[in-house]
C-alpha cells in the first residue's frame, strides 16, 4: 500500500506539475490580457485628460473672449456717450455763435456792435481749437457745398456775379465736414439791355 501510495502520490505530482504548467499558462494568459487592458485603460485615460484640458483651454479662450466682448460693449457705450456730449455741446456752440452774430447784425453802428465783436474775436480761437469753422464771408464766391442762397441781389458789375452780398444765418464746418450751409444773398449781374 505505501508503494500504491507512492504511485498516487507521483501521479498527483504529475497532476500538480500539469495543473501548475496549465495553470501558469492560463495565468500568463491572464497577465497578458491584464496588462493589454491596463495599457488600454491608460490610453483612455490619456485621451480623456487631454479632453479635459482642451475643455479648460476652450473655457479659458471663451472667457476671454466674453471679457473683450463685455469691455468693447461698455467701450462702445462710451464712445456713444460721448458723441451725444459732443454733439450737444456743438449745437451749444452754433447757437450760441448764432445769437451773436445776430446780436452783433442787430447792433450794428451802436456802442455794443464793437463790445459784440470782440466777444466773437476772443471765442474764434477756441472755435478753432474745437474743429469748429464758421461760414460768414461775404465777398467771397457763392459755393453751392457751403451756401444756401436766401437772396438775390443785383450785381452792379459782372466780376460781383455770384459773389456772397450778405449773410442771413452762418454756416459752419466740424472737423471738416459741414453741418449747416450758410443762408446768403448772392449778387447777380442782369447786365445792360443796349
Amino acid at each position: 500500500m505505501i508503494l500504491g501510495n507512492k504511485k498516487l502520490l507521483a501521479r498527483l505530482d504529475e497532476l500538480r506539475s500539469e495543473i501548475s504548467a496549465d495553470t501558469q499558462s492560463s495565468a500568463d494568459e491572464a497577465l497578458k490580457r491584464l496588462d493589454g487592458l491596463h495599457d488600454s485603460v491608460g490610453k483612455h485615460d490619456m485621451a480623456i485628460q487631454d479632453m479635459l484640458d482642451s475643455w479648460e483651454e476652450w473655457q479659458d479662450s471663451l472667457k476671454d473672449a466674453t471679457e473683450r466682448l463685455i469691455g468693447a460693449a461698455g467701450l462702445r457705450r462710451e464712445i456713444d456717450t460721448a458723441l451725444e456730449r459732443e454733439n450737444r455741446l456743438l449745437s451749444a456752440m452754433i447757437a450760441y455763435h448764432d445769437q451773436m452774430y445776430a446780436l452783433r447784425r442787430a447792433t450794428a453802428g451802436s456802442p455794443w456792435e464793437r463790445q459784440i465783436h470782440m466777444v466773437e474775436e476772443k471765442t474764434a480761437p477756441m472755435r478753432a481749437d474745437c474743429g469748429l469753422q464758421v461760414i460768414d464771408a461775404v465777398g467771397e464766391s457763392y459755393n453751392y457745398a457751403l451756401h444756401d442762397v436766401a437772396g438775390v441781389v443785383e450785381a452792379g458789375t459782372p466780376a460781383d456775379n455770384m459773389r456772397i452780398a450778405d449773410v442771413y444765418t452762418c454756416g459752419y464746418i466740424y472737423c471738416g465736414k459741414v453741418v449747416r450751409k450758410a443762408g446768403v444773398a448772392v449778387y447777380q449781374y442782369k447786365g445792360t439791355s443796349d
